[in-house]
């Protein structure tokens, strides 16, 4: 009925030469209590969910049952790991955090309101479903993710139903106690989703609105957008393989976003070239590009600058910045042994790749070591080395602590037991990065690294002079031990 009348008032204009341009429609505005429905609608939704998954599991084999159990407590490990922090303004949302930072302001006094309040939530999803560019990005398969449903409609960060649910059949003693145990995840896991949902419609739109200023936006031209935006954002589009996946982040913490990291770095190589792409979008990405790496620039270039003038060049905590790809540090600001990692997750991604491609590695000591050849050193890594413990970082929480408990040591050589790595798997990472900056630092400098890291720059605190100061009396000896062995002593002449 909707096309046949379309089609009516398309050939009525033809007739009464009604060619221009036809006023918009007014937007819908809901009245107070529509709203209120229609947030009742969503908690409906909601509960229809739990209760589908309930059906579903209780119609599961033993099997099936028991691979669910799997999923479920590793996606709530990964939620409690990811939780605590407000990460998404510089991790999976920096690029556009530091490309625009007005509207990562805006849109992080929004993720704060969120967390706070599940009706605030609602409020700021309703606020883009109701906007006037809502319907265009949909077509245009701009990526607006889903606390519940389909998993591939999910944040990594925060997948499964125990994170936002609670573990055991709705309304349980178990299921009550934890859920109200897990509160603080699902607040961190609004805060998570209304941050980069915002922050890629609001970019989405004022990509739009920049390109369409001398015409219309087509389509096309908007997928094209869509594709950047949700690269940047993070999360990697990849098509008929989004369900496989998603079917990964059992094995690995967040593949595509890892994924998006890559191709952030190879999008202009496929798409500027493409003749199919407008000029006009092509000029529009590469200026979003621009924006990024200026800002980017700018901090880190600020960072170096303060800490010469501010530092003298013997002062071990002069702030650095590592500009040698080859180098685990590099893009980072060094203070000591703490490190401020303003990347976005792209340092790892240009570190593997120039060490895998020259066959050369620059160790924390400014050493550089070579992975393959002659010039490799007996016992120092190889290039398999790399790739192998690129992959083992990635490792969703489960996969990687039954693998740290094999090989008795996590991949930075610590000693893991089935103690240790079962503890690991319910700590944030924000707290064990918090607690080892404000140790090294110490309150007044660590307080501020810290909220930085809450952030989403984190970067950690490690290196000898640090593992000497947390070890026990033994583990300092075998320490001083091991660093004599490595010294290379000048014997007098005689």
């Amino acid at each position: 009925a909707s096309l046949l009348k379309r089609l009516a008032d398309y050939q009525e204009r033809m007739v009464n030469s009604e060619f221009d341009a036809q006023p918009k429609k007014e937007l819908r505005v809901l009245t107070p209590e529509q709203l209120q429905l229609k947030k009742q609608l969503e908690d409906v939704k909601d509960q229809f969910f739990q209760k589908a998954a309930e059906y579903r599991l209780a119609h599961m084999s033993p099997a099936e049952k028991a691979w669910d159990y799997v999923k479920e407590t590793s996606h709530l490990s990964r939620a409690i790991m990811t939780s605590f922090d407000l990460s998404a303004v510089f991790r999976q949302g920096g690029v556009g955090s530091i490309a625009h930072p007005v509207l990562a302001a805006e849109t992080s006094r929004e993720m704060w309101n969120a967390m706070k309040s599940s009706q605030a939530e609602f409020d700021i999803a309703e606020g883009i479903r109701n906007d006037p560019m809502y319907q265009f990005a949909m077509t245009a398969k701009l990526a607006i993710t889903e606390e519940d449903g389909k998993i591939t409609r999910q944040e990594e960060a925060f997948m499964g139903r125990w994170a936002r649910h609670g573990i055991g059949k709705t309304g349980s003693k178990v299921n009550v106690i934890s859920q109200k145990a897990l509160t603080p995840i699902a607040m961190s896991a609004r805060a998570y989703t209304t941050f980069l949902n915002g922050m890629r419609f609001k970019l989405f739109k004022l990509m739009v609105s920049n390109l369409g200023a001398n015409g219309q936006v087509t389509v096309d031209e908007a997928k094209i957008i869509v594709q950047y935006v949700i690269v940047a954002s993070g999360r990697a589009d990849l098509g008929k393989y989004n369900q496989a996946m998603a079917n990964l982040n059992v094995l690995f913490f967040a593949p595509r976003y890892v994924a998006s990291r890559f191709q952030f770095f190879a999008l202009p190589f496929y798409l500027l070239p493409n003749k199919n792409v407008s000029l006009r979008v092509k000029k529009q990405i590469a200026m979003e590009y621009a924006r990024y790496a200026t800002g980017l620039g700018i901090f880190l270039g600020t960072a170096a600058a303060l800490g010469s003038l501010l530092f003298d060049d013997d002062d071990d905590d002069k702030p650095t910045v590592e500009l040698d790809p080859r180098s685990s540090d590099f893009g980072k600001i060094r203070i000591g042994e703490t490190r401020i990692d303003p990347m976005s997750g792209f340092s790892q991604v240009v570190t593997v790749v120039s060490q895998v491609l020259t066959g050369r590695k620059k160790g924390a000591d400014g050493e550089i070591q070579h992975l393959r050849g002659e010039g490799r050193k007996w016992g120092s890594p190889t290039t398999w080395n790399v790739m192998s413990d690129f992959a083992r970082k990635k490792f969703a929480p489960i996969p990687s602590a039954v693998f740290n408990v094999i090989v008795g040591e996590n991949v930075v050589g610590e000693e893991v037991t089935p103690l240790t790595a079962t503890r690991d798997l319910f700590i944030p990472l924000s707290v064990s990065e918090v607690k080892e900056t404000m140790q090294a630092r110490g309150v007044p400098a660590g307080s501020a690294i810290t909220i930085l890291t809450l952030l989403g720059m984190g970067g950690g605190t490690y290196g000898p002079k640090t593992k000497f100061a947390n070890g026990t009396e033994e583990e300092r000896k075998t320490q001083l031990e091991n660093d004599l062995k490595k010294m290379e002593w000048d014997s007098p002449d005689l």
